[in-house]
C-alpha cells in the first residue's frame, strides 16, 4: 500500500479553487468559516464527471470547464458520523424563562430534527418541549409540574437545568 499525503484546507471555497492529481485527499475545517461545520475528509478523484453539489458530496473545482472530469468526493466514513448529514450537539442552562435557545453559526438547507433532553439534576415532575424550531435555530422550554388535589396541574418555569440538544440534518 503507498502512502498518501494529508492536508487541510479551511473553508469548501478553497477546495472549489484547487484541483489535484488523482486520490489527492484534504481535510475540510468548515463551510463558510473554520469550525462551523464539522470536519470532513475529501478525495480527489481526476475522472468523476458527477454533478457539483457540495451538500451532497461533490465540488468541482472553479478551473475545471463543465465538460472537463475531477472532482472532490466526500468520504462519509470521516468522521464517526457515517451518515453524511450535519449533525451538531449543544448544551446549556436554562434562563428564569425555563427557555433554552440556540442560533446556529450557519443555517440549515432545511428545518433539521431537534433531538432535546433534560440533563443530570432533573426531576420526574419536569417537562420539556421544542417550541421553535427553524432552519436558523431551536427553542426548548422547560417546566416543573405542580399537582393540586382536585385541579387541573399547574407549571412553572425550571431555571438554570441542564438541557442537552443533538440536531441532525435531514
Amino acid at each position: 500500500m503507498s502512502a498518501r499525503l494529508l492536508n487541510a484546507v479551511e473553508v469548501k471555497s478553497d477546495l472549489y479553487a484547487m484541483a489535484q492529481s488523482d486520490g489527492y485527499f484534504m481535510l475540510l475545517d468548515g463551510n463558510i468559516t473554520k469550525g462551523d461545520v464539522p470536519v470532513t475528509l475529501w478525495q480527489y478523484d481526476a475522472s468523476s464527471m458527477a454533478v457539483d453539489n457540495y451538500a451532497g458530496g461533490v465540488i468541482r473545482p472553479t478551473e475545471n470547464l463543465v465538460t472537463e472530469p475531477g472532482r472532490w468526493i466526500r468520504q462519509d466514513n470521516f468522521p464517526a458520523n457515517t451518515t453524511g448529514k450535519r449533525q451538531e450537539t449543544y448544551s446549556g442552562t436554562t434562563n428564569s424563562s425555563g427557555v433554552y435557545s440556540v442560533v446556529y453559526a450557519t443555517a440549515f438547507p432545511v428545518v433539521p430534527n431537534v433531538q432535546y433532553n433534560i440533563g443530570n439534576g432533573g426531576t420526574n415532575k419536569e417537562t420539556i418541549i421544542l417550541t421553535a424550531s427553524t432552519v436558523n435555530g431551536f427553542t426548548v422550554l422547560v417546566q416543573a409540574r405542580t399537582d393540586i388535589i382536585g385541579l387541573l396541574p399547574t407549571y412553572s418555569p425550571v431555571n438554570s437545568r441542564n438541557v442537552d440538544v443533538i440536531v441532525t440534518a435531514k
